[in-house]
């Protein structure tokens, strides 16, 4: 007995459907008025073919799922003058075509969409009663189901980040800050990047479910649904930007830490809410955003993400944004360098070999990366030409999983492509949405490189500890970008 779809995701109990009648059309029931050609592909396939031990594309191919999207959409892109149930939304609208269930409002969350189970029974013309008619819209609608449940996870889950981080604001500050408690409008900043750090977060979600959908399609389907991937999340960031609170009181940003948490979470629960609803409203653009989603059968399985994956990324984002800006109000008057000791071997202790010690054996060890055989130093410069590791910016500090998961390494990356993008310059800034979003080519993923994305940490590098030393001499801690200027 052939193991179907329905083996591997949730079973529903669906209704049973009557045969199909032998006229020129098929038709469950001729009282709803739905025809659809008797030998359009879609229409002869049999459910053998949703057998979950063939690969996702033959699925797709075996039920002519293609074929029966294409003939709803047409059908669907007559708005108005549709051949019936004209006032349906999209997935509704699909879902009547054949037969499915009533209500199947996949764009919207909770008890009211009915999108949040799978088909359990695959129907088709063949006698297989089922809750649809075609193994097509069986194909279909459970990976409409996929995505929905996709984003209303990632929503729900946003929900427990504010409860979930902060615990940690006070443990936080006396890491970072330990001799200022952070300022209230400190916070208030990410309202500058909010549109970026909306679109690193949905970036992050997309491109970590993005990992699971490839293993499981063909290599050669690879650059399409990456293609897809970023055409989704183009328009979500763009959405996102024409929406941005005008100001941080919009924005629901109060004078307490653990409330500011909240209120990003909530305006990021909100973005996710928007993204579904468009991505499932049958406007044009969107039509062809959600098909790149379902084509080739690259969410006829469970789109993973767990629980903790959201959290993750959630306070990876804000503490990668916070750490650097709780250093710039420290009352020390610190001044945060990368400085890179090219040449040099990497140790446990990493000492820059120079004719001039800049630092102890003890901040060489804990604040040193390696990368592609350069050395480089995260450090706090003195003006007396010493070096001394940054409050909580240690191996110790940035290695264990804490704070997001946020390294060394992560900054090091961040600042040294930055400076490499810029003409061998400090002073790279994170270019605008619009610039980010036409200047994607190829197989490259949108900021699918997070937190190390050039110009995410906007921290000054020095090639070299000479060009370090000589610019001690050459200017003064006031000076912008001192000492790597």
């Amino acid at each position: 007995m052939a193991h179907h779809l329905a083996t591997l995701i949730f079973f529903a109990l669906g209704t049973q459907a009557s045969p199909f009648n032998q006229s020129s059309f098929l038709a469950n029931d001729n009282s709803k008025g739905i025809l659809f050609p008797k030998d359009a592909d879609y229409a002869k396939a049999t459910c053998a073919g949703t057998d979950i031990t063939h690969p996702v594309e033959q699925i797709w191919s075996d039920t002519a799922a293609t074929s029966a999207w294409n003939f709803v959409k047409d059908r669907w892109s007559q708005g108005p003058n549709r051949p019936d149930a004209a006032n349906l939304n999209f997935t509704s609208y699909f879902s009547h075509q054949f037969h499915g269930p009533q209500l199947w409002e996949c764009g919207t969350f909770g008890s009211l969409s009915n999108c949040v189970q799978t088909l359990g029974h695959c129907g088709d013309q063949d006698g297989v009663s089922g809750d649809v008619d075609v193994p097509a819209a069986y194909v279909i609608m459970n990976s409409f189901v996929q995505i929905h449940n996709l984003h209303q996870t990632v929503h729900d889950d946003l929900g427990n980040v504010q409860s979930q981080m902060q615990s940690q604001i006070g443990p936080f500050q006396s890491t970072f800050s330990p001799k200022k408690e952070l300022p209230v409008n400190l916070w208030k900043t990410i309202l500058d990047v909010l549109g970026f750090m909306t679109g690193f977060f949905y970036a992050s979600v997309r491109n970590s479910v993005l990992k699971d959908v490839l293993s499981k399609v063909d290599i050669s389907k690879h650059g399409e649904l990456k293609d897809s991937y970023n055409t989704l999340i183009s328009q979500a960031i763009t959405t996102a930007s024409r929406h941005l609170p005008a100001n941080t009181d919009s924005l629901g940003i109060q004078n307490d830490l653990s409330s500011s948490l909240g209120s990003i979470a909530k305006y990021w629960q909100s973005f996710i809410a928007t993204t579904n609803a468009d991505l499932f409203s049958g406007e044009e653009k969107n039509l062809n955003a959600l098909f790149g989603m379902i084509n080739d059968g690259s969410s006829i399985t469970q789109l993973k993400i767990g629980d903790q994956d959201v959290l993750a990324t959630v306070e990876k984002l804000l503490y990668g944004y916070m750490i650097p800006h709780a250093w710039a109000v420290s009352p020390d008057d610190l001044h945060p360098a990368i400085i890179a000791s090219p040449g040099d071997d990497c140790t446990s202790y990493a000492q820059p070999d120079t004719t001039s010690k800049i630092m102890n054996d003890d901040t060489a060890a804990k604040t040193h990366v390696c990368m592609d055989g350069t050395i480089y130093y995260v450090v706090n410069a003195k003006s007396n030409g010493s070096v001394e590791p940054l409050p909580g910016g240690t191996f110790d500090d940035l290695s264990s999983g804490s704070w997001g998961g946020v390294r060394l390494d992560d900054m090091v990356t961040s600042v040294v492509n930055a400076y490499k993008q810029n003409n061998n310059a400090n002073g790279y800034s994170l270019p605008d949405i619009a610039s980010l979003l036409s200047s994607s080519t190829g197989d490259d993923l949108l900021l699918t490189n997070g937190i190390q994305t050039p110009g995410f940490f906007n921290i000054p590098f020095c090639d070299s500890v000479q060009t370090f030393q000589d610019n001690l001499a050459a200017g003064n801690p006031s000076m912008k970008n001192w000492p790597c200027f």
